[in-house]
């Protein structure tokens, strides 16, 4: 058996360090916390250069992030949530919401876990999120 059949062994399921755990597909509430994931990476953007831009420019950039955001340009369906979604960080954040809700209780899933994952078997959890979510091709597109 391949390494990637190992690791995926069923739709929905990955198997990592010899453990099964199962995604579950993406909903409308995981769908909500992206585009507020997308939002909040936005806003940090324009935070992480205010120390090194003048009062105006900073402002003038918080004013149009806010506008993208109230416009929708950024929300589910947008190029630049498809994009996000494309993203490593985006695909990081969408398995890391689908292990948590497919494994309640699991403790050891988080942020540092999921790039453990990708960093140990990124096709592998490609492959499991694009089975889990087959209905939606833009999660996990590659």
């Amino acid at each position: 058996m391949s390494e990637a059949s190992k690791a995926v062994a069923a739709p929905g399921e990955l198997t990592f360090h010899g453990k099964k755990y199962k995604l579950a597909p993406m909903t409308i509430e995981m769908i909500g916390m992206f585009d507020a994931w997308i939002e909040q990476r936005a806003y940090e953007a324009v935070e992480r250069g205010r120390s090194l831009i003048p009062d105006d420019v900073y402002r003038d950039r918080l004013d149009s992030v806010t506008r993208l955001i109230s416009s929708g340009r950024l929300g589910y369906g947008s190029v630049a949530c498809l994009e996000a979604a494309k993203s490593l960080p985006g695909l990081k954040y969408c398995m890391l919401m689908q292990l948590q809700a497919g494994n309640p209780g699991c403790h050891e899933i988080d942020e540092k876990f999921v790039d453990e994952v990708f960093k140990d078997y990124q096709e592998q959890a490609l492959i499991a999120m694009r089975k889990v979510n087959i209905a939606d091709p833009t999660i996990a597109a590659p």
